[in-house]
């Protein structure tokens, strides 16, 4: 049987220097056996490594591969998670994040009473910029928009949804909403009253607006150039504020952003256009007040 020889400066070492040695060593618990019973065999067991404590470091080598194969594992797990949730080029979280993403905001909200803002931005004449600069030259566009479009809180959330177009995520928090005086306007005994429709539907509009305008003017300001061209970029971009007033799922809200869109594009482009939605209670949500269609729905008072 063959057996492993220990170098000759491992034979004058002490028992604890050893085990040091072989603890922070590469060996295996096979080689750790191996070595300990090598030096037992030239007779040097009084300086050498007991039994059990070769034992103990055999038991801490196979657990210290166990934790590193499990934490490797863990890492490849989250890096394929982070992979299936984020768009390639623009290192922005994609459409499956969003889609599941915004259900949860919408739920949040209605827990809440608190509303949601949701805007679609789309990149102006974006076919021409490919045509003209060619698709890497597009490409870079798209990156250079994902760092552009961003309102500067850390609760936002920008998404691609795809081509040219972004979804921008703008929960509410509850200390925001009492700045503008407009908490009390979402509570129960508050809705449907003419004031309190006036005060949420003003509130949200020139909120939403003020904001939506400013990244609009970001993206005309960023100075995007491609192998020495300067590109120039506006947007267009449709919002829409959703009051919980009513039930209402993330599809109903995006098509809401993107119907506002639509009106920017057709009203010269390099745009905002915003509105407030504001669904009727599942209670009243009667044929005829469905039939009314457009979801700007405020139930009257009782």
């Amino acid at each position: 049987m063959m057996t492993m020889e220990l170098p000759d400066e491992e034979k004058s070492k002490g028992e604890a220097q050893i085990a040091l040695d072989l603890e922070t060593s590469i060996y295996s618990a096979s080689d750790v056996q191996r070595i300990v019973a090598n030096a037992r065999r030239e007779g040097r067991a009084s300086g050498m490594l007991t039994a059990r404590r070769a034992y103990e470091i055999k038991l801490r080598v196979e657990q210290q591969a166990n934790i590193t194969a499990l934490e490797s594992a863990r890492k490849e797990t989250e890096v394929a998670r982070r992979e299936a949730v984020t768009d390639r080029l623009t290192g922005l979280p994609n459409r499956a994040y969003l889609d599941a993403q915004i259900e949860h905001e919408c739920a949040s909200a209605g827990r809440n009473m608190m509303p949601l803002m949701v805007a679609m931005i789309d990149i102006d004449h974006f076919k021409h910029i490919n045509d003209k600069y060619g698709h890497p030259a597009g490409d870079e566009v798209l990156r250079q928009i994902a760092k552009a479009a961003t309102t500067g809180r850390r609760t936002d959330k920008l998404c691609r949804y795809g081509g040219e177009e972004f979804i921008l995520m703008l929960p509410q928090n509850r200390e925001e909403w009492r700045i503008g005086g407009y908490r009390q306007s979402t509570s129960p005994e508050m809705i449907g009253t003419e004031l309190s429709r006036h005060k949420i539907e003003q509130a949200a509009s020139d909120a939403l607006e003020g904001i939506l305008h400013r990244v609009r003017l970001e993206i005309s300001r960023a100075c995007i150039q491609y192998e020495g061209k300067k590109i120039p970029v506006t947007a267009s971009i449709g919002g829409v504020t959703y009051i919980p007033t009513g039930p209402a799922t993330g599809a109903e809200i995006i098509r809401q952003a993107d119907s506002n869109l639509y009106v920017a594009k057709h009203t010269g482009r390099n745009t905002v256009m915003v509105s407030v939605y504001a669904p009727a209670p599942a209670e009243l949500c009667t044929p005829e007040i469905a039939s009314r269609g457009n979801g700007l729905i405020y139930p009257s008072a009782a």
